[in-house]
């Protein structure tokens, strides 16, 4: 189930999105699509840039970053935004995804 998350806090100087997706789950890519498009709706999100972690990318089912970009319909997202292969386990991609966003921050 997608946890609401950002819905539950008051938004206080938001500089960046991370919005993690399960890469193994095919079957709910259109609804964390519709999750992530809900929350950049939201005013105090429109200018942030969007880190996407693709996660458990270690795994023989999961969607390659091109399908998960394609799926999320990112080419529509006005701000600037990333998708990074990742696996939660191993720790890799989380430090290049995280660079990735520091910069884009910093640019600010």
């Amino acid at each position: 189930m997608l946890q609401p998350f950002l819905l539950n806090f008051p938004f206080v100087c938001l500089q960046g999105l991370i919005f993690v997706i399960d890469s193994s789950d095919s079957e709910r890519i259109k609804e964390a699509a519709d999750e992530l498009h809900r929350q950049l709706e939201e005013d105090e999100l429109r200018d942030v840039p969007v880190l996407v972690f693709a996660n458990k990318q270690d795994l023989p089912r999961a969607m390659p970053v091109g399908d998960i970009t394609e799926a999320l319909s990112l080419s529509g997202v006005q701000q600037p935004w990333f998708v990074q292969s990742s696996c939660a386990v191993s720790g890799a991609g989380l430090v290049e995804g995280l660079d990735w966003l520091s910069d884009q921050i910093l640019k600010k």
